[in-house]
């Protein structure tokens, strides 16, 4: 397993993290930005995998 490997799937656990995070906030505005940045991670992550179509599905 290499090292590009281990740091995209990184990628998806902070994905992961801020999505579980927004759950916590009282705020509709820091809600709404917790998941922007979850899901750009989200497309991040399937961009550098390759995964065209997971990132066609997190933009639509």
């Amino acid at each position: 397993m290499d090292y590009y490997f281990l740091f995209v799937q990184g990628l998806d656990i902070v994905a992961w993290l801020f999505i579980l995070f927004s759950y916590y906030r009282k705020n509709t505005n820091k809600i709404l930005v917790f998941q922007i940045i979850a899901t750009s991670f989200f497309i991040l992550h399937y961009y550098l995998l390759g995964a065209y179509s997971g990132v066609f599905i997190c933009l639509l």
